[in-house]
């Protein structure tokens, strides 16, 4: 449903917040500091639409083209007398964001969602959107809390399940993590995202058997793809198989050698090559 790397619920995350990149030299994973928003950053898909109206639609076709265009239009129409401030203030947000301005789109995604004139789903939804732009920007924190608000009121959906789970995994609540993504899982048991993100989690806990578990089902399901390699090759690298380790990160390196999973990829090898860090 969204941006390549990893596919989660509007948006997909860049594999570095995934897979936790060069962790593994560490006791933890390693951490980065936020960053500020993105000029120029990716229109993000605009489910939930919020209503049915002709100005709503003329808004968000201006979103990939001119972000600019929709914000001056959108608050140009949420002055006007009409009965279309909510869905003005989400096409709003989403040219925010997509113009750069990530943190004040997610609020007031955050602040449209308080709207109980708006369905429990979209309210869902909505937060989930403002999740998308708080990853963007690496804020876990504030990524984690609207994303726990989406499950507040969308408790059996499966993209607000996954969602959480990411965000959960970020702030190092990783059994927390593994809850939601069983509960995906016991549902659509062949959930390639799902699987991924609970073998990570998995091998975060250090529970190697049962991470092993997981990222073999994935591998089975979708062997070429590279964050799947990646993250077999870090769990092949914590159980000694440092020759399984640089076959996955360099099939990783072939497959996409222009996406951050192959940067990722390129920096374990390196690091593999030079050995464990001198303390």
């Amino acid at each position: 449903m969204g941006w390549k790397l990893v596919v989660l619920s509007g948006m997909t995350l860049p594999a570095a917040l995934v897979a936790g990149g060069l962790w593994w030299f560490t006791d933890a994973p390693a951490t980065e500091p936020p960053e500020p928003p993105i000029a120029g950053m990716p229109v993000p898909p605009f489910p939930p639409r919020i209503a049915e109206d002709p100005s709503y639609e003329a808004c968000l076709g201006m979103l990939p083209e001119d972000p600019q265009a929709a914000i001056a239009f959108a608050l140009q129409w949420t002055s006007s007398p009409t009965n279309g401030r909510a869905a003005a203030r989400h096409c709003q947000a989403l040219a925010l964001i997509a113009a750069g301005q990530a943190a004040e789109g997610a609020t007031m995604l955050e602040t449209l969602a308080d709207d109980r004139a708006i369905t429990d789903r979209a309210r869902a939804l909505l937060l989930d959107q403002a999740a998308d732009a708080w990853f963007l920007m690496r804020s876990y924190e504030e990524a984690y809390r609207a994303t726990t608000r989406a499950l507040m009121l969308a408790p059996d959906d499966a993209e607000v399940l996954v969602r959480h789970a990411q965000a959960a995994s970020q702030v190092g609540r990783e059994n927390d993590a593994i809850t939601d993504l069983t509960r995906v899982l016991a549902e659509t048991p062949d959930r390639l995202d799902a699987l991924l993100a609970r073998a990570m989690a998995w091998r975060r806990l250090d529970q190697l058997e049962r991470a092993a578990g997981d990222i073999e089902r994935a591998a089975g399901m979708a062997p070429t793809d590279p964050e799947v390699l990646l993250e077999r090759g870090i769990q092949r690298q914590r159980r000694g198989d440092l020759a399984g380790a640089r076959e996955d990160w360099r099939q990783v390196v072939t497959l996409e050698p222009d996406s951050e999973a192959a940067d990722l990829a390129e920096q374990n090898l390196a690091l593999l090559d030079a050995g464990p860090r001198q303390q």
